[in-house]
């Protein structure tokens, strides 16, 4: 740059004989500087590798692992989870059962109940009427849960619904003493547990039967 820069300051400066200085002349500046080297572009090629995806088959080392066939559970074990799912844990039916059996044992025993005391020729009305509403109470507490059991096609027991009727009478007992209308929340709870007694013994049967068909014994 240096060098540039002090021959264009020779050949901008005055002649010594005191002539004008012209417009550049390139001459003047062509012999100081050296010629650019020639390149010489050579054109290049670049295969590119074989790509190997790891496929089963081939050498390389990310080969996916073999699959190995599982065999599925055999026939017993799958009739078992069919069975029991089957049973499932609906209560549609025991719940209406019970409602209906209910229903019944409340007029046929507060029916009963007013039979015996009307037997006795001193009784007074508020006694027939204790008596009706007595008779009534153990006929829904006994009837409900056979109602629920029959209507679930005798699948569980009478005797699992029938332990829920009896809480759920005591429930209702005590929900009523507290205030009138929880004698309506007690009544809607010993539905449920009788209807629940009944699914669940149901359910214990189909289970119980269904393992004893996996091992091949008779139910």
């Amino acid at each position: 740059m240096k060098r540039a820069l002090l021959l264009l300051a020779l050949a901008l400066a005055p002649d010594p004989a005191g002539a004008v200085p012209g417009p550049l002349d390139p001459t003047r500046l062509a012999g100081d500087f050296a010629p650019m080297p020639e390149f010489e572009v050579v054109p290049f090629e670049v295969e590119p590798e074989p790509f190997d995806a790891g496929l089963p088959g081939t050498d390389s080392s990310l080969a996916l692992p073999e699959t190995t066939a599982v065999p599925l559970p055999a026939g017993p074990v799958l009739t078992s989870t069919l069975v029991e799912s089957e049973a499932g844990s609906g209560l549609a039916a025991p719940l209406a059962g019970a409602l209906v059996g209910g229903a019944l044992g409340l007029f046929a025993g507060g029916y009963g109940g007013m039979v015996i005391a009307a037997a006795d020729d001193y009784v007074y009305e508020t006694e027939a009427i204790g008596a009706a509403m007595l008779g009534g109470a153990v006929g829904e507490i006994f009837l409900l849960p056979l109602g629920a059991h029959v209507a679930n096609g005798s699948r569980g027991s009478y005797g699992s619904a029938l332990a829920g009727s009896v809480l759920g009478a005591a429930a209702t007992v005590g929900l009523g003493a507290l205030h009138p209308a929880g004698a309506v929340t007690g009544l809607m709870i010993q539905l449920y547990l009788a209807a629940r007694g009944e699914q669940n013994a149901a359910n214990r049967k189909e289970r119980h039967r269904a393992a004893m068909e996996a091992a091949g014994a008779e139910p």
